[in-house]
Formats: C-alpha cells, structure tokens, sequence
C-alpha cells in the first residue's frame, strides 16, 4: 500500500473538513450516540447512531449548544443552553425520540453556566441515569446542584446541595 503524495495544498484540504468532537455513546444503547461538528459555520450537536453512522440534528439552528452530556440509555442530551449569547441561561434537555426540550430548573432565573475562564459547564450524571448534577453562578456565588431521574425519565425538583 502507497501513502498519497502531499501537495503544496494538502495540509489546506485537512482544514476544510469539518472536525469531529466530543463522540459519545449510550452505554445502554450502542445504536444511540451524539457527535459535534460544524454545521453552516457553528458546531452543532448531532444525533448518531454508530452502529450506521446516520447523523440528524440534534437541536434547531437557533438553540445554542456548546457541550453536553447524553444519557446512559441514549434518550436525553443534556446541556447548558444560552439564552442570551452571554453564557447565562438553564441547563435543559433534549429528547433524542422528538427533540423535546425540558429544562432541569423550571422556572428558576437564568444563572451562569460555569466557573471563568472556560465557557464549558459543570455537568455530569450517574452511570444509572437517575441523577444529572450540575454548577452553575449567580451573584450570590456557585452553586451545585442535582435533580433526580425517575425510571420513567420524569424529572423531579431541583435541589441546591451547596
């Protein structure tokens, strides 16, 4: 087998091509993924299936997403949405079946979604999925908080645990 020879403009090919980050998989469901990549200039999460490759949006162009977290049995993608572009907002949740969007604080008032100076939030969830925890800051300081996960995937009230 022959490698392809470099021209002048090959390293300038690589740059065009879209990258790839952040892949995740279900660990229930090896058929449920989610990948970033540059969609009309932005990246934008997709909805993966790794077993065909198949990608769809995730999310509307006009909701912004920068990171997220997809749920142990591939049903959910949470994240930190900014609502304003200044990286304050709620962190939701997205449907991967009917790309519903739910947020984990109903009705609380936006909040900061991370500690300066990386714009990624804090999120993380249980291997089991029955338990998203999250940072987020306001100005009375950073907070941690947790809401519970039925086994129906109903959520229960957020709760600041510091």
């Amino acid at each position: 087998m022959h490698a392809q020879p470099h021209t002048r403009d090959s390293w300038k090919a690589q740059l065009d091509v879209a990258p790839v980050l952040w892949p995740q998989i279900a660990p229930r469901r090896p058929d449920r993924g989610v990948v970033f990549t540059r969609r009309d200039g932005a990246m934008r999460p997709f909805a993966w299936n790794p077993l065909t490759g198949d990608l769809r949006p995730l999310l509307p162009d006009d909701v912004p997403c920068g990171y997220g977290l997809l749920s142990p049995d591939g049903g959910w993608f949470t994240f930190f949405r900014d609502t304003g572009g200044n990286e304050r907002g709620q962190v939701v949740r997205v449907s991967l079946e009917d790309g519903r969007i739910e947020p984990l604080t109903p009705g609380a008032p936006d909040a900061a979604s991370s500690t300066t100076p990386f714009p990624l939030p804090v999120l993380t969830q249980s291997a089991t999925g029955n338990r998203i925890a999250f940072v987020v800051s306001d100005p009375n300081g950073f907070h941690l908080r947790a809401v519970d996960v039925a086994a129906d995937g109903a959520l229960g009230e957020a709760r600041t645990l510091l």
